[in-house]
């Protein structure tokens, strides 16, 4: 029995949610099945181009049956690396996993074929099915997460050892963060007859005494007990019997990723790595900044000027403007747009709030609008929607004043609704050109939810989260979930 429970127990009946070990099974069987499937697709498009585009040399070739036996290896190494199917891994943490086993294991396979083998025709073929899959890999994982969410298939079971203000909290978040896999199906007490039967739809199963009846069908319990004592908190894990215990300490805006457990001669210590402090991290993003924007710029020039010409069309005057931003260190700069909107914006903005209240309390909560007065017709909206009108600012990221991922740079009637602190907590980076906050909640965030996604990405900074954060920003774009 574990220390801490009540004198007179609550026992409930535990919900159907806590057997859900058919679907962990099935979630681990999807994913692996699309992985490997994004692995041999890799391998035949290496084929292809190593053969000059023909299927016949592939197909009376001796490599092939070697490569997706390689490719089965490659999966079990993903396996390995603890992606399938990933559960209570950042999406950030994932990718980097992802990445670096995808790295090495085809660095190892081409070593192989080179070296043992003989053969460095095969290397083309692996050197280009890496470089694919580094990109469809992602992708793929993207593609079943969605696919199990909807089949609701996706996730482990996990009890959560206290439903004060800081476990209901968790819950919330586990919930918005839902591809971390991590489903709360109930709740543990200290005192459970004081609480609701649910809470936030998930129910308060009992006292922390009863956690040994739950052992055998979940293996996760997260403890967000923080007004416990030290030692009573020990005592408490050190009797748990389940195989997997997480401790969820009340740290607010403390970075969460990045961090591991430290052993310092018996005490136990939290290491963490502020990865923007470091000055080859720093060189690194502005590296690819830099390659990606004249890229960027370069590919996109005839759309901007199809997009320019439209807007012209539809309200003559300057297709272009300027608006005053602030940048790291506080430092102003004029971030650039393609014009989406009338050019009397501003003055079609003021009487539609004045008349509108409904309008004017949306305005106040997210400093946007569903139904945007100022936006063009069609060209506008689809401007918009596609993200098209913020391509002129790869200039602004070339020039150094935004980088390609970063906090949005927005207008001072906008920053003024923040405190001082996360003002200057965001003056710390450079704005970006997509965001956190973007791929996330785009126009549909409050100033709240705007504050965290900012926070935790400062916070939590690497080069994998920007990653991470470029290719959900092309699903956007492709899918359409572009700003209104």
């Amino acid at each position: 029995m574990v220390e801490g429970g009540l004198h007179t127990p609550v026992s409930r009946t535990a919900p159907a949610a806590l057997t859900r070990r058919g679907a962990v099974v099935s979630a681990r069987v999807v994913v692996a099945l699309i992985d490997l499937a994004a692995i041999e697709l890799s391998i035949t498009l290496g084929l292809l181009v190593a053969s000059g585009f023909s299927m016949a040399a592939i197909l009376t070739g001796d490599d092939l049956p070697r490569l997706l036996l390689g490719g089965a290896l490659l999966l079990a190494a993903y396996a390995a690396a603890g992606v399938i199917p990933g559960y209570g891994l950042a999406s950030a943490e994932r990718l980097r996993r992802r990445s670096v086993t995808t790295s090495v294991g085809f660095g190892l396979l081409m070593g192989w074929e080179a070296l043992v083998v003989g053969n460095p025709r095969t290397a083309l073929t692996l050197a280009v099915a890496g470089a694919v899959l580094l990109v469809i890999g992602p992708l793929a994982e993207a593609g079943a997460q969605l696919l199990l969410q909807r089949l609701n298939l996706w996730g482990k079971p996990v009890i959560v050892l206290g439903a004060r203000e800081v476990g209901r909290s968790l819950v919330e978040r586990l919930r918005l963060e839902w591809r971390l896999g991590m489903v709360p199906v109930g709740f543990l007490d200290e005192q459970p007859e004081r609480l609701p039967p649910l809470i936030d739809e998930v129910p308060v199963l009992g006292p922390l005494s009863e956690a040994a009846r739950f052992a055998n069908i979940v293996d996760t319990a997260v403890v967000a007990l923080p007004f416990f004592g030290n030692r009573r908190l020990a005592e408490l894990v050190a009797g748990l019997p389940f195989p997997h215990i997480i401790l969820a300490p009340e740290l607010p805006d403390v970075q969460s990723l990045w961090v591991s457990g430290r052993d310092m001669g018996g005490v136990l210590a939290l290491e963490m790595q502020k990865g923007l402090l470091l000055r080859r991290n720093r060189v690194l993003k502005r590296g690819i900044d830099v390659v990606a924007a004249a890229v960027g710029l370069a590919v996109t020039c005839p759309l901007l000027a199809l997009a320019a010409m439209a807007v012209a069309i539809v309200d003559p005057g300057m297709v272009m403007f300027a608006q005053e931003r602030h940048g790291v260190g506080g430092r102003t700069f004029q971030v650039l747009k393609l014009r989406s909107m009338y050019q009397d914006a501003e003055a079609r903005l003021a009487h539609h709030l004045e008349t509108d209240k409904a309008a004017a309390a949306e305005w106040r909560q997210f400093f946007k609008l569903r139904h945007d007065p100022r936006v063009l017709p069609v060209i506008g909206k689809w401007l918009r929607k596609s993200s098209i009108d913020e391509l002129p600012q790869l200039w602004n990221v070339l020039r150094g004043e935004m980088s390609l991922v970063g906090p949005r740079p927005f207008p001072d009637y906008h920053l003024a609704a923040f405190d001082t602190r996360f003002r200057a907590l965001r003056q710390s980076v450079r704005p970006g050109l997509t965001g956190l906050w973007q791929v996330s909640v785009r126009s549909n965030g409050d100033l709240a939810t705007q504050r965290r996604l900012d926070t935790y990405y400062i916070r939590n900074w690497s080069i994998w989260i920007d990653l991470e954060i470029l290719l959900r920003t092309l699903g956007v774009v492709m899918t359409g979930r572009g700003a209104s």
